[in-house]
């Protein structure tokens, strides 16, 4: 086997095994808000005084073991908020959007 060629092979292998890391790390799970979004109303509305309008950009997946909601909420008076939860038993970090100018 030429060096070209096995440098070719060991790329390869070096790419599956890249791609195989990251499937088994970060596995998306089924959106089911019925399992966090009551939890999370609650939270917003006590530490943040929001009362949810809309829950978007929903993602669930589950990474090293842990599962992880992220979302944006849009609440009845107008803000926006970036959640995101690092395990079931946690509650959310919550983080203010900003208006953002391109």
């Amino acid at each position: 086997m030429d060096s070209k060629t096995l440098l070719s092979a060991c790329r390869m292998v070096l790419l599956s095994t890249l791609v195989l890391a990251v499937l088994v790390r970060a596995t998306p799970l089924r959106a089911d808000p019925a399992n966090w979004a009551p939890g999370l109303g609650r939270q917003l509305n006590n530490e943040k005084s929001c009362k949810v309008l809309l829950i978007i950009n929903v993602r669930e997946y589950k990474l090293l073991g842990h599962d992880i909601v992220e979302a944006r909420v849009n609440c009845v008076d107008g803000r926006s908020f970036d959640v995101i939860r690092r395990g079931v038993r946690l509650p959310f970090e919550i983080n203010a959007c900003k208006p953002v100018a391109c």
